[in-house]
């Protein structure tokens, strides 16, 4: 029986059995499309490292901001933050 899953290289709407004028087979297609992803490799690991970071960055920003708002209230000075930084923006605008 054939399989019903669509390849990742056939396009929307193609049946996965089918080959489209463009696709190469057999195992140099194979070993193409190996390659390929190897070479993308590098880049994918370097991309999941920056978000890492960013995302490590950002949260210990947060962090910071508590501790500053809490030094205020201690202190009986006005938050730097507004209570809401944390909040996610609503993906609706107020505008009409």
């Amino acid at each position: 029986m054939a399989n019903s899953k669509p390849s990742p290289t056939s396009a929307p709407g193609e049946r996965p059995n089918q080959a489209s004028a463009g696709d190469q087979q057999g195992p140099e297609a194979a070993r193409q499309r190996l390659n390929d992803v190897l070479n993308m490799l590098p880049a994918y690991v370097a991309l999941t490292r920056f978000k890492r970071a960013r995302v490590g960055r950002e949260l210990r920003m947060i962090e910071l901001k508590n501790e500053i708002n809490a030094l205020c209230a201690q202190s009986g000075q006005p938050l730097r933050y507004p209570p809401d930084f944390q909040e996610e923006p609503s993906p609706a605008s107020d505008s009409p």
